[in-house]
């Protein structure tokens, strides 16, 4: 086993370039500069590329990047391990630069976790799924602690038996008048969850698709979105009642953290539902 938390190197690779990849790259018969420029949307736009390689320079400068096999050497485990450590310490670098685009932010977090961050649907997706989808009375309250990462979310829409297919999404969200919460289940086994990344071993929340049931009406009201809380934020247990999983291993994607959840009788409150 790979210690991912240790601060010395163990091994020694060496920096020598390959003389065959050298020799293709000097032959290439377009200028590399002029594509580079082209792929960041030509001359006008250089700035982004500069803002680009400013961010590598900082995310590898980092000694982290020397205390640890490449990830291709790792197993799954010691891969996610590795993953999370840096995708951590990404955010607080991020914020110890003051890199406050939140592009800019999306590429620095990438670099440092060398194109593995485990929360890149949180600060991607889902963040800007609370910003346009919740009221404004909801922003104020979910939308500063996902950016400070104290909630983290997992994109939690495809299931077992429907992937794309909104309409023929099975878990339910029955609405109580008494209590003024929603009931939450998926009730049939292609109702499960699967597939939704961070939500393995990553995720204390769900941003949930589920379709919407209230006491008068015995049929779909149509699907919405639901911020549910599937994690203890001390234990990191799952909360009762939610079950999850992590699902087989995923060729190339082995710390992809993809999971699968199933909801029993699960009690959230109203707010809990995005309002906009």
């Amino acid at each position: 086993m790979v210690d991912s938390k240790s601060t010395k190197p163990h091994y020694e690779i060496s920096d020598t370039k390959n003389v065959n990849l050298l020799s293709e790259r000097e032959s290439a018969t377009f200028n590399v500069e002029e594509l580079t420029q082209f792929m960041f949307g030509g001359p006008d736009n250089y700035y982004e590329l500069n803002t680009r390689r400013k961010l590598i320079r900082l995310a590898l400068a980092h000694p982290i990047h020397q205390t640890h096999l490449p990830i291709e050497y790792l197993d799954a485990d010691e891969h996610y391990s590795v993953t999370t450590r840096k995708s951590l310490l990404a955010i607080e670098e991020a914020n110890r630069l003051n890199i406050t685009n939140d592009k800019h932010r999306q590429w620095f977090y990438s670099i440092f976790a060398n194109n593995h961050f485990a929360l890149y649907i949180h600060t991607s997706m889902c963040l800007y799924a609370l910003e346009t989808m919740a009221n404004e009375e909801q922003k104020r309250e979910f939308v500063p602690l996902a950016r400070s990462c104290y909630i983290t979310t997992a994109y939690t829409q495809t299931e077992l038996g429907h992937g794309t297919n909104l309409q023929r999404l099975e878990t339910e969200a029955v609405f109580d008048r008494t209590t003024d919460s929603f009931i939450l289940n998926t009730p049939t086994l292609t109702a499960t969850k699967f597939w939704p990344g961070a939500l393995a071993r990553t995720a204390n929340h769900a941003l949930l698709m589920a379709q919407l049931y209230t006491p008068d009406r015995n049929h779909s009201c149509g699907i919405q979105m639901f911020l549910v809380q599937i994690r203890d934020f001390n234990t990191h247990e799952p909360l009762p009642g939610v079950e999850l999983g992590e699902i087989s291993s995923r060729y190339a994607h082995a710390a992809g953290d993809n999971g699968y959840l199933r909801l029993t009788n699960v009690r959230i409150a109203r707010k809990q539902m995005l309002m906009k």
